[in-house]
């Protein structure tokens, strides 16, 4: 056998080696995001959702319906674990539109695993630029973005119920 076929087989083996050690790497790096998911799913589940449900049981008895949402079954490369709230009211008149259905800007709440951060989204958004770590009582910034929602949530009726403006 030539010392070609050797050299061949070397390069064969080492480039084997490295696709090996990618593949562990990556599994490795897989594992580690999961993990980090889930606890971060975790540390939501135990903080910010059970004050959120008992937040939409009040807020269902003055008829004001609040929107839970997670994404708990997806651990997405490179994103938090987030759950959102916004208040989503039944179709009412509206002077422009015929019906609309009011709705106030998401609040999300996201932790990396590490860290619970809060963030105000515009209506239809679906992730916010001004994250913020919460820093302190998750009840306190729980009741602030609920008061922003509520505000935006109103605000979206008085747009609607608002005349057109006359053309002069």
């Amino acid at each position: 056998m030539s010392a070609f076929i050797e050299i061949a087989r070397r390069a064969k083996r080492d480039h084997e080696a490295r696709l090996d050690l990618a593949k562990a790497h990556a599994e490795h790096e897989r594992l580690l995001r999961e993990r980090a998911f889930a606890k971060a799913v975790a540390a939501l589940r135990a903080t910010i959702v059970p004050v959120l449900h008992n937040a939409r049981a009040e807020l269902a008895t003055d008829g004001i319906p609040l929107v839970i949402e997670d994404n708990f079954h997806t651990c997405a490369h490179g994103r938090a674990a987030e759950v959102s709230i916004r208040i989503v009211g039944p179709a009412i008149p509206s002077r422009h539109s015929g019906r609309i259905t009011p709705e106030s800007a998401p609040a999300f709440f996201s932790h990396d695993g590490a860290t619970l951060s809060f963030a105000m989204g515009r209506r239809g958004a679906q992730l916010a630029d001004n994250v913020r770590p919460v820093l302190g009582e998750p009840t306190s910034v729980i009741e602030h973005a609920i008061a922003q929602a509520a505000a935006s949530y109103f605000a979206d009726i008085e747009a609607a119920a608002r005349p057109e403006p006359t053309g002069a």
